[in-house]
């Protein structure tokens, strides 16, 4: 009871008598504490003594009880709650999802050590072991479909030996084809070369981008480009490491390939320079703005132009914008760094301040490229802009300006520089745009006139539709214009002529 003293005495009989003491063997019960009746009247304890039951007089602190150390799970707990709750198809997605997060960020790392180093750094930017990841044949365009084409081989003057593929107008396939049915593969070599020095048609040597041969990706889509829709001589090279190609890449070496494709046409086979056409997709931007270049430095004669498609600036200026290394831009640092330590870099800007005023160039770029973004091109052409106006500020007003159709492509015009943003195109897939090879038939129809005395073949006939298409007898025009553009916008010429194709004339010719 609360407040009890030291000593518990039992209340006062009724009568005011003294109490007689229990019976033997009755129990006596005092609140928690409970004695026989036998025993001697024992001292009375507290309430906390009672409550942990210690007998009285002999009241000790009790203590606390230490806590069994914790056993470590085993292995088997481990992986069973790893795996939730035991299932095997949880444990392995878990295991699968770990494993490809961990051997990712291994070789991301790895691959930025290496970086540091110039001979990896071509490996990175050239990307040239990807024909291994593929077969090829190399030695019979045909398989490429490419029926109107031969493989050559080309060498450097450091004495590496090139791969290439030479392909004929489309208009000259089917008499060199029956030809060869008839003579030997040395006799079509033959012929090949004749037409090739003898012939007034544009030549355009292609430089493809990193990680592509002559026989894959973007190689066999220009050369049929070319030579069927454009009418003109195509050659393509893979650079050193390349294809089938001798040597290991760098930036020395591409350039030593590209004018050794130079030479063999000039040199070794008399075409006049003025007939050759520069086009470089991608990295082949940047070697077709060196090849340039260095034939302005050793005083050569330019060339009839130079198409850049989906280019670069500058190796280093790409670094914070390419897909493998736009990742590492939230190391600090890492983009200032970049810019030291590469070696391999392929200033296209700079070179193209080193090419003679007045070669024409086309920057060709889609909207959507997310390897190389489209403002790589515009800082091309506004660079070159405004070294052009430095150069002339007398110039006429008319001699720069800019258009935009209303399909979204947008041209921008600077004296002998062009810029053509496609809307909707990707790094890839720039050349199915018709009005880019369009953009390209104008250079090689206008570089033909102006150096030759006139054009030949289809690109002039083009060019003379497109000027007429704007006469009193426009219809007319332009349903002779549609027949010529019918392998390129994918229609069956006048019979299929709509409101749409005339959209299309009207706001891209």
């Amino acid at each position: 009871r609360t407040g009890m003293s030291e000593y518990a005495e039992p209340p006062p009989a009724a009568g005011g008598g003294a109490v007689a003491p229990p019976p033997p063997g009755v129990d006596v019960a005092c609140g928690a504490c409970r004695q026989s009746s036998s025993s001697p009247a024992p001292r009375s304890v507290s309430f906390f003594s009672a409550m942990a039951g210690t007998a009285p007089g002999s009241f000790k602190k009790r203590r606390r009880k230490k806590a069994a150390p914790t056993k470590r799970p085993s292995a088997s707990a481990v992986v069973k709650l790893y795996a939730g709750g035991g299932r095997p198809e949880v444990l392995f997605m878990r295991f699968s999802c770990s494993m490809i997060f961990l051997y990712s960020m291994a070789v991301y790392f790895l691959l930025a050590f290496l970086a540091v180093f110039p001979s990896s750094q071509a490996v990175i930017v050239c990307m040239h072991w990807v024909k291994y990841l593929w077969w090829s044949d190399y030695a019979h365009p045909s398989n490429a479909f490419l029926l109107n084409a031969r493989n050559l081989r080309i060498n450097t003057s450091d004495g590496v030996q090139l791969g290439a593929w030479h392909a004929l107008p489309a208009r000259r396939f089917a008499q060199h084809h029956l030809l060869a049915a008839r003579h030997g593969e040395d006799d079509v070599n033959d012929l090949f070369d004749a037409d090739l020095a003898s012939s007034e048609d544009a030549v355009v040597i292609f430089f493809h981008g990193n990680g592509e041969t002559r026989a894959t990706q973007q190689g066999p889509l220009h050369l049929r480009a070319i030579s069927s829709y454009l009418g003109a001589h195509a050659l393509v090279v893979d650079y050193r490491g390349f294809g089938d190609s001798a040597g290991w890449p760098s930036e020395a070496g591409l350039a030593r390939d590209a004018r050794a494709a130079w030479d063999w046409l000039t040199l070794e086979h008399g075409v006049h320079p003025g007939r050759i056409l520069l086009w470089g997709h991608s990295l082949g931007s940047g070697v077709a703005a060196l090849l340039a270049a260095e034939l302005a430095d050793d005083g050569i004669a330019a060339p009839q132009g130079i198409v850049l498609e989906s280019a670069f600036t500058s190796v280093p200026d790409l670094l914070p914008d390419y897909p493998l290394t736009r990742a590492l831009g939230w190391v600090p640092l890492s983009t200032a760094i970049g810019r030291r330590i590469v070696a391999f870099r392929l200033d296209t800007r700079s070179n193209l301040r080193r090419v003679h005023a007045d070669t024409p160039i086309l920057l060709l770029h889609g909207t959507r490229d997310r390897t190389v973004p489209a403002t790589h091109s515009e800082t091309l052409y506004h660079d070159l802009d405004r070294e052009e106006e430095a150069e002339e500020e007398t110039a006429a007003e008319g001699k720069k300006g800019s258009a935009s159709t209303s399909s979204g492509t947008h041209t921008h015009v600077a004296g002998s520089r062009v810029l053509v943003l496609l809307k909707g195109a990707d790094h890839d897939n720039v050349l199915t745009k018709p009005k880019a090879v369009h953009a390209v038939s104008r250079l090689l129809s206008g570089g033909l006139v102006a150096r030759h005395g006139g054009g030949g073949g289809w690109t002039a006939r083009l060019s003379s539709l497109m000027h007429d298409s704007r006469s009193s007898d426009a219809a007319a025009s332009r349903h002779e214009l549609v027949d010529a553009w019918a392998p390129v916008l994918g229609g069956g010429g006048g019979a299929n002529y709509d409101a749409k194709s005339a959209g299309e004339l009207d706001d891209g010719f």
